[in-house]
């Protein structure tokens, strides 16, 4: 019985963030119900607390978070972004690839989908449109290149897998090298195979009068924006940090995130003679956002394999995949990106899954590394092609075109990213 109803609260909750109800809400109460329903309501309160104050994902996130904040801040973002257009401008038949992977390169150091496509997608669209790039296509650039957080040395979603393993972030990235950069060729080839089917690559005589006017005015403020190449180099310094420290690499000391991000947060005031009164208070509010929004989603996803533990689904999903270790791996890669894909929210369908099944992989002869990687990557490239994501609606509303338009051509790019994504992390590394 308890089994059923388990099944019936999982199905309401997963439906529940499809229709864009908060995630959070769901799944803790989802986590709640079950608890109740097995007679231990206090398991619910004990992981939520217990996962609040976790002295391992806490930090990290916390002060990623403040850093980000920092950083936008001083405007060193602007000189880091202004210093790579200035580049993009001079490839105009490789604008179409080449803006992907400007996006997935800056979205390695802005750890943030929707605020990257915030602050990027207002100079790097109309840029496109006046080379003739139609603004789905445009936009569509922006959106498929975000999917390059799954290679953040400190992205707190790759934390919580290593939590399993002890593993650090860079340690994962680091791990998970040969799947994303396979993946990022595949990514660029097939978007500009799309481009090229679609007859969307550069053609200047394209854009209309309007398009022309708004993109020179834009180019106009890049080439003119006197670049301060050290201001440009902090957003991506922490990310130079940690992975030099790798045991992997090993050329310098080990720096866990927090102490890179306070390093880096130290040094950016330094070069920007920013007040540190103010700095510090924007730090602050970094980290509160961080705590709201991604600590407080993973606790409540805690509580949802909670209550999915006390109902027995946990162990009826564990058996299955020892009986079937290929439905853990296709699992790993597509349950999490069809679940993005729907609910436009690849942060939660990471954890649900990571937090739920990542801890057992070893009882199915798996890496736990690998499986919670590859359930990212899943998550990731479902929330780029998700046409309510909230980097979507961003990317749709500067193109001004239905984020439907922008799916139809990032899908063929994420599907197959996505297969070579699985084949590598789930076969050849495993």
């Amino acid at each position: 019985m308890l089994f059923w109803l388990g099944i019936l609260v999982v199905i309401l909750t997963f439906v529940g963030i499809v229709k864009k109800y908060d995630a959070k809400t769901c799944l803790f109460v989802a986590g709640l119900v079950m608890c109740m329903a097995a007679g231990n309501p206090l398991t619910a309160v004990n992981t939520f607390t217990k996962l609040l104050t976790n002295s391992f994902l806490v930090p990290i996130i916390a002060c990623s978070m403040g850093f980000a904040c920092v950083i936008s801040l001083t405007e060193c973002d602007k000189h880091f972004s202004y210093f790579a257009l200035r580049y993009l401008l001079k490839v105009k038949l490789l604008l179409v690839p080449m803006s992907v992977l400007l996006i997935w390169l800056f979205s390695n150091a802005i750890n943030s989908p929707a605020g990257l496509a915030a602050a990027v997608a207002p100079i790097i669209v109309p840029v496109l449109m006046r080379a003739g790039i139609p603004p789905a296509m445009a936009a569509a650039t922006v959106l498929l290149g975000t999917w390059g957080e799954f290679t953040s040395v400190s992205s707190g979603l790759a934390a919580v897998v290593g939590s399993y393993s002890g593993h650090d972030v860079p340690t994962l990235v680091l791990k998970a090298l040969p799947a994303s950069l396979t993946g990022l060729v595949v990514t660029l080839v097939v978007i500009t195979l799309t481009a090229i089917w679609r007859k969307e690559l550069y053609n200047g005589e394209k854009a209309t009068k309007d398009e022309k006017s708004k993109a020179d005015a834009v180019m106009a403020e890049v080439l003119a924006f006197k670049v301060n190449y050290l201001r440009a180099l902090m957003p991506i310094l922490p990310i130079v940090i940690l992975l030099l420290g790798t045991d992997q690499i090993g050329w310098i000391y080990k720096f866990t995130v927090p102490q890179a991000m306070l390093i880096c947060t130290a040094l950016t005031l330094l070069v920007t003679w920013k007040s540190p009164f103010k700095a510090v208070n924007e730090f602050c509010q970094g980290m509160g956002t961080g705590f709201a929004s991604i600590v407080a989603l993973i606790a409540a996803a805690g509580v949802f394999t909670a209550g999915m533990t006390e109902v027995g689904l946990i162990s009826s999903l564990i058996e299955a995949m020892k009986g079937s270790v290929d439905l853990a791996k296709v699992s790993a890669s597509w349950a999490t990106f069809l679940l993005a894909a729907l609910s436009g929210s690849g942060d939660a369908a990471t954890l649900a899954f990571n937090t739920a099944i990542t801890p057992h992989a070893a009882s199915f002869g798996l890496d736990s590394d690998l499986v919670g990687m590859t359930a990212y990557l899943g998550a990731a490239l479902g929330r780029t092609l998700s046409p309510v994501a909230g980097v979507t609606l961003i990317c749709a509303g500067v193109a001004r075109v239905d984020s439907l338009e922008l799916v139809k051509r990032t899908a063929p790019a994420c599907v197959f990213t996505n297969i070579a994504a699985m084949i590598i992390l789930s076969y050849v590394l495993q």
